[in-house]
C-alpha cells in the first residue's frame, strides 16, 4: 500500500495521535506528530532527542512566526504542498530556522522569480540575514542589470 499526500494531510487535520503542540506568535495552537517533524527537520529532531524544554513539555512556542505561516509550514512538512508566492519570504525564514532545505530552495526560487526594483533590497537583506549566498548574488546581479540598463 502506498501512502498518498492526502493521507498525511488527513493525519494532520484529524489531530489524532498528536503528541506535540506548536504555538504561534498569536498563541494559536497546532497539534502535530513528533515523528513527522523529526523525519523532516534536524532541528525538530534535536529538540526532541536532547533534554530540552520542548521534550519535557510537549509544546514548542514559536514567538517569531504568525499562525498563517506556521499552518503553511506544517502543511508543507506533512504534504509538500505548494506554497503561495506571497508567503515565500516568511516561509524562507521558517525553512531556514528549521533546516528544511527543500522548502528553503523553493522559497528562494519564488523570491528570485518575483524579484523587482521594489523588492530587491528586501530580498538582499533576507539573503544576508539568513546566509543565503544564492539570494544575495541574485539580488546583486539584478541591481547590476538594472543599473546597466539605465
Amino acid at each position: 500500500m502506498i501512502f498518498q499526500v492526502t493521507d498525511f494531510a488527513n493525519i494532520l487535520a484529524s489531530e489524532e495521535f498528536c503528541d506535540v503542540t506548536l504555538v504561534a506568535q498569536d498563541r494559536t495552537e497546532f497539534k502535530a506528530h513528533k515523528v513527522v517533524l523529526c523525519a523532516r527537520s534536524d532541528v525538530f529532531r534535536a529538540m526532541f532527542r536532547n533534554d530540552l524544554q520542548e521534550k519535557k513539555t510537549g509544546s514548542i512556542t514559536i514567538d517569531d512566526m504568525d499562525s498563517d505561516v506556521l499552518k503553511k509550514l506544517l502543511n508543507y512538512i506533512y504534504t509538500d504542498e505548494e506554497i503561495p508566492k506571497e508567503m515565500a519570504a516568511d516561509l524562507f525564514v521558517a525553512a531556514n530556522k528549521y533546516a528544511l532545505v527543500d522548502l528553503q530552495k523553493i522559497c528562494e526560487d519564488m523570491l528570485i522569480e518575483v524579484m523587482s526594483v521594489d523588492t530587491v533590497a528586501d530580498i538582499l537583506l533576507l539573503g544576508d540575514r539568513h546566509s543565503s549566498e544564492r539570494l544575495k548574488s541574485k539580488a546583486v546581479q539584478f541591481v547590476i542589470i538594472v543599473i546597466i540598463k539605465h
